[in-house]
This record gives structure tokens, C-alpha cells and sequence, in this order.
């Protein structure tokens, strides 16, 4: 019996020490990278029996294996690789990854302030890409997204869903952003539209919906965030030039158009380059814009320059350092509006002024990886407008803008993982103005989390942030505000998802402080206004789908939103209590006046196909709006009491086609508005013609559809021809403003 023991312990023994010779661990090394060369940071890379690690900010990676083994490498928003190994890899192992389709797997980070797949966001999103841009000859940011659908841009206004009218240019519901931060002017609070660089936008995030919780004022409808492109190893640069003119409007005019008889030229040239020089990753660029307009009156010539310095040391890669500087000044005449549809391009007597811009602004953005797990950002930037004209209305505003962020995985666990996104900001703004605003200091002080917790398919997230405001000596104003969501893997490639969040926006300067005149209109001041709030919901279904090669999805919501104290310019008799009517009280001024609740619901969708050497692109979608104002219950439904808000379109449609054979290329861009459903009164007795026979409500219906042509002459050099307004069609933008007519433009791409 002891020999048997004796020899069962050695046969074991000797089992043992050869099972752990052919289980010897080894070390496996190496690096992921895009397509193009670009380290890829946080790539979960599994080898199997509890083994693995992730990519640092170098791509690098470094774990231990078991020959032979499958090492798998997933990553968001790139198509997994499974690798067998059958024997030691000596020296570092490189890993290519390629990106998922666009449409179909994209990754954003403005709706949680983290990378997330777009399928999986509790919101509606929607992205443009850089070669959108390029493709359909954007000069300015908001021409792009009105071909998005749910948008409206009423001259230079962006709303979202129907969520505002028209305010004059003083105040947005709309937050947009430049690189997670936020580029609204100190006075007006409103967006530079000229300012943006697009030649070095790698892609627009369009959020739809309250995002207070993360973003604070300003954010009541929706996120805009401007992404910059950021250069790889290999370099880039892209010169593009294009020309063309105004066609004569189908209308013929009793003044300005009936007169012309030279070209209403549009021509400018855009020189932008992206380079990695060792640890720096430069992108810059320079643009010149010229447009002599459409309307008597109305023109724009910019000079914009741009640099983006991206620093990642090579003694400590945790490190990611940006910092840009970026230029612009735009000179010009403004048009204002006109005073008859018969003859839309003159403007009111008095209205028109010429005026002189100045905008620029710094950043600095630290990104500190200090684990796999954690991740803290700084970011700070400093943004100037300098507003000149010829009626000496003159304002300077400053923006100083301060955030600290932190991002951290607070538990993860096979298939589930709970993640914490935090910070605080803190903006300084002044606004320095001899009679249109007077001087004027704000601050603002906000502290925000949220919490997103993803168990098996099911992803949710809840969030706050409360936010404190104060305009110079007046009492601070708290707006503490809160957010949920949820987004369900339904099935291969079905998402469900639900939303709710609270929103809110503080009156701009323009808004409570402006005191001016146009021709006979005053604008009045009113510094006791009250902050917009109100809340956002939406319940949705996202399908992916792949049939006879053709990729796509089908999105579709259902919205509601609701909210209070809603801030309009309202004509009238403004004149103080306890005084008589006096003239110089008559005007617009910004009164809280509205509680609105707006529905609807919305269907867009994005699909691809190649057939042969055919590539076939197709986007769009269909939006349906019911705008009521709630404060019209129980009253007779007339101005300011009408049924629905001012300025809004019930059914709006946007659609968008692009095809690529060989060296050919054909694009067809389009949008149709409904008519308003309503107009202030004060308007039908301004402009002429509108109240005949009720024409402002075909007046304010529009269809517009853009056409491209293009050849690819060599391999780097594209031709493009564009008609845009190709029908034609003329339209009531706001009262008193009118579409731009037909125009021819050639447009040149050289990319190397």
C-alpha cells in the first residue's frame, strides 16, 4: 500500500511538472493603430483564461498568453479581430483595425461626454462627416444642418424640433460647441456661424433634445459639437477654390434685381494642411470668403485663420495636450429686412449698416490617463467678439470658460460595467458696449455627474447638475436640473431607447439690456427677464439593417417637450406703469410670454450600396411638429394668443443623394418646410403683402434642392459644379427675409 501511495504521488508529480511545462505563460507584445497609422487607446485585447489587457494612449499593449491561443481585439466602433497564435511572436506584434460603417457603428461623445457607440445613446443623434461638407460645398456650419432632419435654420437660426422661433439673433436654444467646449458669444449669446473653421472639421454631433444636465444653459433643445480633425502620420493638405454668382430671382422685383445688370459674384479659397512632426500633430489652415450678397445692402467678406497643436510627450503618453488659436475678421453690410414681398431684396429705410467683426479665441485642453480605469480632463478657453458699425453701436464681449472633468470606470465585470462622469465649471464673461448693452460682468458656477450603467444589452444612465448665474450685482439664480435615459439591445440589430431631461437657458445680455433702433422700430430693454425652463422626452426604435449588400438603419421617435417662460421679442406698447403712452415705448422688447408644449415625432434613415464600381449614398428623414402655446387655452385665439407658436413648420423633409462611379460623381441635396403655422400679427401690417389673401402662408413654405456634378480629373484633384437653388424657389425665411436665389458655383478640391 505505501509503495502504491509512493508511486501514485510521483506519477502525479511527473503529471504536474509536464502539464506546467506545456502551460508555460509567454509574453505577448505589441501595438494597435487605424488605417492610418493612428495609435488606438483603450482596445480590450483577450487572450483567453482570464488574460489580457488594453491599449495605453500609444496603442501599446503587453500581456500574457498560452500557446496556442485566440487573442480577440474589440474595440468601439471598429470590427473585431480574433487572432490565433500557435507559437511565440518575437519583438512587438502589429494590429490594424478597421472601422465599422459609418452609419452604422459610429462613435460619439457628446451625448454622455465619452465615446459611445450611436446605437446605443438614450438620445436622438444624428453626424456629419467632413466629406458631407466638402461634397455639398459648405462654406458655413448651419448650411449643413439644414439638411439634417428635425432642423430649421430661420436666417442663421438654428431650432431643433420646433423648440424656438425666430429671437432676432439675441438668445439660442441651441448650445454649440468647438471640441467639447462652448463657443456662444458673452453679449448676444448667440453662434458664430462665419467663425467656424469647416475645412477643419473632422465631423459635426447633432444631439437632439434638453441636455442641461451636462452642458447647462443654452442647452434646452440640443448639442451642436464642432469636432476637429486631428492629423495622422501621414499628411494631409487640401486647397479648395471655387466661384460663381447669383441667378435672377423668378420674381421680378420693382427695385434691386430689376436693375442689375452685372454677376452678384460668391468666390473664396481655403488652404488647410494636417502633419505629425514626432510628438506634435498639427492641423491649420487659412480661408478667404467673398459674397456680394443677393440683396441691396447685404454683404460678407472673411479672413479666418486656424491652428490646432495636439502634444503627446514621449517620456509619459498619459499626457494629451491641445491647445489652438484661431482668427477671424469679417466685413460687410447687414440687411435686416424689407418692407414688401414685391420687393424683397431692398431693405427698410435705415436698417441697413455697415459693420466691421472681430473674432477670435485660445484654448488649452489636458487629458491625463492615470489608469485603464480613470481619466481627468482640463479645459479652459478664452473667446472674444469685437462688434464694430456704423450706427456706433459697438460692444466688445469676452468669454472665459473653465471645466475640469473626470471620467472613470467604477466597476466592470463581464457583462457589466458602471462608469462616472463628473466635473465643474466656471465661466467669467464680460460685455463692454457704449449705448446698444452698456457694461455688463456675468458668472456663472455649475457642478454636473452622471452615472451610466450597462447590464447585460441594457444600458442606462441618470445625471444632474446644478448650475448658478448672476448678471452684475442682481441675485444669483440656482437651476438645479436633471436627466435619465435607457437604450435596450433588443435584438441583433435592434435598439429601443427612452429619454427624459430637464433643460433650461438664462436670459442673454442682448435680450435684458439692448437699447436700439431700426429705421422706426425701437428695441426696448427689459433686465428683469426670467430663465427659460422646461423638459424633453422621447421614446424610440433604432434598426440596423444589411440586405442584398445594401447597409443601413431606420430611426424612429416619438417626442415631447414641454416649457415655461418661454423669452420672445413682442411688439407693442411697452411704456411703464403709472406713465402715459409715449412714443419712444413703442417697440419690440423680450418678454417671458409663452408656455409651450410641443410634440411630434420623427423618421430618418442612412443607407449605402456598391454596385460594380457604383457607390450609392442615401440619407433624409421626415419631421412632424405641433408647437401649441398652452397659455392660448380658454382664450380667443388670436395674436398673442394663437394656437401655435410663431414661426414654426408642422411637416418638415430633408433628403440627401450622393453617387460615385469611377471618376463621375452626381449629388442631390433637399429640404422642404410646411408653412408656418403662424405669424405675429405686427408683421402682417409691416410687410406688405402678407396679410393679402393670407400669402404669408405659402410665402413661408419652401422647397430647396441643391445639385452637384462632379469629375475627378487626376487622382487627387476633383472638379465640382453645383446649382444651387435649382428650382429656383423663393420663400419667407423670417418676415421680411427671403431666401437666396438660384446660383452657379465651381468649386475646385486638390487633396494631397
Amino acid at each position: 500500500m505505501l509503495i502504491f501511495s509512493r508511486g501514485f504521488l510521483l506519477l502525479a508529480f511527473i503529471f504536474f511538472v509536464s502539464f506546467s511545462a506545456s502551460a508555460q505563460y509567454a509574453l505577448y507584445q505589441g501595438i494597435v493603430t487605424d488605417i492610418n497609422h493612428k495609435p488606438l487607446f483603450g482596445v480590450a485585447v483577450s487572450a483567453g483564461e482570464g488574460l489580457g489587457s488594453s491599449t495605453d494612449a500609444n496603442g501599446m499593449f503587453s500581456t500574457k498568453i498560452i500557446y496556442p491561443s485566440k487573442v480577440k481585439f474589440n474595440y468601439l466602433g471598429y470590427k473585431p479581430i480574433e487572432k490565433y497564435l500557435d507559437k511565440e511572436i518575437v519583438g512587438m506584434d502589429t494590429i490594424v483595425m478597421i472601422e465599422e460603417a459609418q452609419n452604422l457603428n459610429e462613435v460619439v461623445v457628446t451625448a454622455n461626454k465619452r465615446g459611445q457607440n450611436i446605437n446605443e445613446v438614450s438620445q436622438t443623434m444624428e453626424v456629419i462627416h467632413q466629406d458631407f461638407l466638402i461634397e455639398s460645398q459648405t462654406v458655413e456650419v448651419q448650411k449643413a444642418l439644414e439638411k439634417i432632419p428635425g432642423i430649421v435654420v430661420q436666417k442663421d437660426e438654428v431650432s431643433i424640433r420646433g423648440a424656438s422661433g425666430f429671437s432676432y439673433g439675441a438668445g439660442s436654444r441651441v448650445m454649440v460647441m468647438v471640441d467639447d467646449m462652448p463657443m456662444l458669444s458673452a453679449d448676444a449669446s448667440d453662434p458664430k456661424w462665419n467663425y467656424y473653421p469647416v475645412e477643419n472639421i473632422n465631423k459635426i454631433e447633432v444631439l437632439k433634445g434638453a441636455a442641461s444636465a451636462l452642458y447647462g444653459s443654452a442647452a434646452m433643445e440640443g448639442i451642436i459639437n464642432l469636432r476637429t480633425a486631428v492629423a495622422a502620420d501621414t499628411p494631409y493638405t487640401m486647397i479648395k477654390a471655387y466661384g460663381g454668382f447669383y441667378d435672377h430671382p423668378l420674381k421680378k422685383d420693382t427695385g434691386f434685381w430689376a436693375k442689375q445688370k452685372k454677376p452678384r459674384f460668391v468666390d473664396g479659397i481655403t488652404i488647410a494642411h494636417r502633419q505629425t512632426f514626432g510628438p506634435f500633430k498639427i492641423t491649420a489652415s487659412a480661408t478667404i470668403n467673398n459674397d456680394d450678397g443677393y440683396r441691396l445692402d447685404d454683404k460678407s467678406y472673411v479672413e479666418r485663420l486656424n491652428l490646432f497643436v495636439q502634444y503627446i510627450p514621449k517620456h509619459d503618453p498619459r499626457f494629451v495636450i491641445d491647445f489652438s488659436l484661431n482668427g477671424m475678421h469679417d466685413t460687410g453690410r447687414i440687411f435686416l429686412f424689407s418692407t414688401s414681398v414685391n420687393n424683397a431684396y431692398v431693405p427698410l429705410p435705415g436698417t441697413s449698416t455697415i459693420y466691421n467683426y472681430y473674432r477670435w479665441h485660445t484654448d488649452l485642453s489636458i487629458k491625463f490617463y492615470a489608469s485603464e480605469t480613470t481619466k481627468h480632463i482640463l479645459r479652459t478657453r478664452y473667446f472674444t467678439t469685437i462688434n464694430m458699425d456704423n450706427s456706433e453701436h459697438n460692444s466688445i464681449g469676452q468669454v472665459w470658460y473653465n471645466e475640469y472633468q473626470l471620467q472613470k470606470i467604477l466597476r466592470k465585470k463581464r457583462h457589466t460595467e458602471t462608469d462616472l462622469t463628473a466635473g465643474a465649471v466656471y465661466t467669467l464673461s464680460k460685455t463692454l458696449s457704449d449705448s446698444i448693452y452698456h457694461n455688463h460682468n456675468g458668472q456663472n458656477v455649475a457642478a454636473y455627474a452622471q452615472l451610466d450603467h450597462t447590464v447585460g444589452k441594457l444600458l442606462f444612465n441618470v445625471g444632474g447638475r446644478i448650475e448658478a448665474n448672476r448678471v452684475d450685482t442682481f441675485k444669483w439664480d440656482y437651476a438645479p436640473v436633471f436627466r435619465a435615459g435607457l437604450n435596450y439591445h433588443l435584438a441583433k440589430y435592434t435598439y429601443l431607447r427612452a429619454s427624459f431631461g430637464q433643460g433650461f437657458r438664462y436670459p442673454s445680455v442682448a435680450e435684458m439690456f439692448t437699447t436700439t433702433s431700426a429705421g422706426l422700430l425701437n428695441i426696448l430693454p427689459n433686465p428683469e427677464l426670467k430663465p427659460e425652463t422646461g423638459w424633453s422626452s422621447e421614446v424610440a426604435a433604432r434598426q440596423l439593417f444589411e440586405v442584398w449588400g445594401i447597409k443601413g438603419y431606420v430611426d424612429a421617435s416619438a417626442f415631447l417637450s414641454k416649457y415655461n417662460n418661454m423669452i420672445e421679442f413682442v411688439f407693442g406698447n411697452h411704456t411703464p406703469a403709472g406713465l402715459p403712452p409715449q412714443f419712444k415705448y413703442f417697440g419690440f422688447e423680450a418678454i417671458n410670454v409663452e408656455n409651450t408644449l410641443i410634440e411630434g415625432f420623427e423618421i430618418s434613415t442612412g443607407m449605402e450600396k456598391e454596385f460594380g464600381k457604383l457607390h450609392v449614398d442615401l440619407s433624409g428623414g421626415y419631421t412632424f411638429v405641433l408647437p401649441y402655446n398652452e397659455d392660448s387655452v380658454g382664450k380667443k385665439l388670436a395674436e398673442p394668443y394663437h394656437e401655435y407658436l410663431s414661426f414654426r413648420h408642422k411637416d418638415m423633409v430633408k433628403g440627401n443623394l450622393n453617387l460615385e462611379y469611377k471618376k463621375i460623381g452626381f449629388g442631390f441635396y433637399s429640404y422642404y418646410n410646411s408653412p408656418f403655422l403662424n405669424l405675429d400679427q405686427f408683421f402682417l401690417s409691416l410687410v406688405q403683402g402678407l396679410a393679402t389673401n393670407n400669402y404669408w402662408q405659402p410665402y413661408s413654405a419652401g422647397f430647396v434642392a441643391d445639385v452637384r456634378l462632379s469629375y475627378k480629373i487626376v487622382k487627387n484633384v476633383n472638379l465640382s459644379f453645383f446649382v444651387k437653388n435649382v428650382f429656383n424657389a423663393e420663400f419667407m425665411e423670417v418676415p421680411g427675409n427671403t431666401n437666396a436665389p438660384r446660383s452657379y458655383q465651381l468649386q475646385a478640391v486638390w487633396e494631397f
